[in-house]
């Protein structure tokens, strides 16, 4: 019997579309992987020493099994230190984990357990019968990801290039003052807006690419953008995290998130850079709530706000904008360039590398209006009025509700003058337009 292990060491690349118009920058970020090294201690339960897995300042640590061959009567355990977070594997039972193919996984002799959150995982292995022998057992942890302690503005990793061809994208930053900030901050003055974040969700493939997601509809859906899941097999590796935002505004305390893996890719497209799929262990996130579609085509002045997870970070709200003259984030086009012509909305509300896949929501009605994916201030996102007629399909052609849809109280608009003047030297007419 023996567990072994090693790691291999990686780097994120970005790439652009290839289109005419000025390449945006993709919000996306690549965790890391990286050598690391085990410190053992002995315990008498166990069948061999604990590995213990520490990479400083981490964010999360993901443990890939390379070889997994286990009889009937042991126990892979992988936990945080405190044991609140406990994922266990054994012949004939899995608890979540994820499917990496391009490594090889079959899901049953290779897979990567669920990561812990923290920069800390410790690995067990337990004979659950300690009255019979040990039969033989070989399992190889050959390594690991993790989240990196503070995230760069990069773009998305390798494995992505190939929807939208070579190349480098700038990297996005805040419009103006940085105004996005952790979801709680909003809870007081805006509990409506913090409430419509619930559904929102992080995104993590076996790449270590993180992005943003969310629930429509009060069924097993979910959308994120088609850069971060393009394919069946992007979603097999992929992990998404319900609950991970800050225990309180600028706390560095997290709550413990709710993981669970990819299920089934019901739908893509390039073009509107949308990706719906379902999750494994539904039931354990329905309480998050669900967000609603707003088919309509949004008007520009008309407010916004936008919950996402930027730099991979615990769920954060654009809520406000100093670019704009209300203050508050709204349209700023309705009729952008995106991948195609007219895909997209386009506002300064802030997003960053990661934020990809977010709703944005209007104010007036609590419901996605657009799917964001690109940057450039203009900020961009795809329009569900685009969106809704290549999926309705999967919702039984009903135009999916929010959960808490009844309760939304919009939000008062900033008045627009709308008129045309006729003017004749020094005397002017006006008449109003609709």
């Amino acid at each position: 019997a023996a567990l072994a292990w090693f790691a291999t060491c990686g780097h994120a690349q970005i790439r652009e579309p290839s289109n005419e118009q000025p390449s945006p920058a993709l919000n996306a970020v690549a965790a890391g992987e990286s050598v690391w090294h085990a410190s053992l201690d002995r315990s008498a339960s166990t069948l061999a020493d604990p590995v213990i897995v520490n990479v400083p300042g981490a964010t999360f640590i993901k443990v890939h099994f390379s070889t997994f061959h286990v009889p009937f009567g042991v126990i892979v355990e992988v936990s945080n230190p405190q044991g609140t977070e406990v994922y266990r594997y054994t012949r004939a039972y899995r608890d979540p984990h994820t499917i990496d193919r391009q490594r090889g996984d079959d899901g049953v002799y290779s897979f990567s357990a669920m990561s812990v959150s923290g920069d800390t995982a410790i690995v067990k292995i337990f004979n659950l019968d300690m009255d019979r022998d040990t039969p033989p057992w070989n399992v190889v942890i050959d390594s690991i990801l993790h989240g990196l302690p503070s995230q760069a503005e990069t773009g998305p990793s390798s494995h992505i290039e190939k929807a939208l061809g070579k190349g480098s994208a700038k990297p996005e930053f805040a419009c103006g003052a940085a105004e996005r900030l952790d979801a709680m901050c909003w809870k007081s003055d805006y509990p409506d807006h913090y409430d419509r974040s619930r559904p929102v969700a992080k995104l993590v493939t076996a790449r270590g690419f993180q992005c943003t997601a969310w629930r429509v509809g009060k069924e097993n859906r979910l959308f994120t953008a088609e850069h971060c899941i393009s394919s069946q097999e992007d979603l097999d590796g992929a992990e998404i995290w319900f609950n991970y935002e800050a225990s309180s505004c600028d706390s560095s305390k997290n709550r413990e998130a709710v993981k669970v893996s990819g299920n089934q890719l019901l739908a893509t497209d390039r073009d509107l850079d949308y990706a719906l799929f379902t999750v494994h262990d539904f039931d354990t996130i329905e309480s998050f709530g669900n967000l609603g579609l707003d088919v309509r085509k949004g008007s520009v002045g008309e407010n916004i706000f936008i919950p996402q997870h930027g730099l991979g970070n615990p769920r954060q709200i654009s809520l406000e904008s100093d670019m704009n003259l209300s203050g508050m984030c709204e349209i700023d086009d309705d009729d952008m360039y995106g991948y195609g012509k007219g895909t997209d909305i386009g506002y300064f509300c802030d997003t960053t590398t990661s934020s990809s896949g977010a709703p944005v929501i209007s104010s007036s009605t609590g419901k996605v209006i657009a799917l964001h994916h690109l940057g450039g201030c203009l900020n961009m996102g795809a329009k569900i009025s685009l969106i809704w007629p290549q999926v309705k399909s999967h919702f039984g052609g009903k135009v999916p509700e929010g959960d808490s849809d009844g309760d939304w109280a919009p939000v008062n608009q900033v008045p627009e003058a709308r008129y045309q003047a006729v003017c004749d030297k020094l005397s002017c007419s006006f008449n109003a337009v609709e």
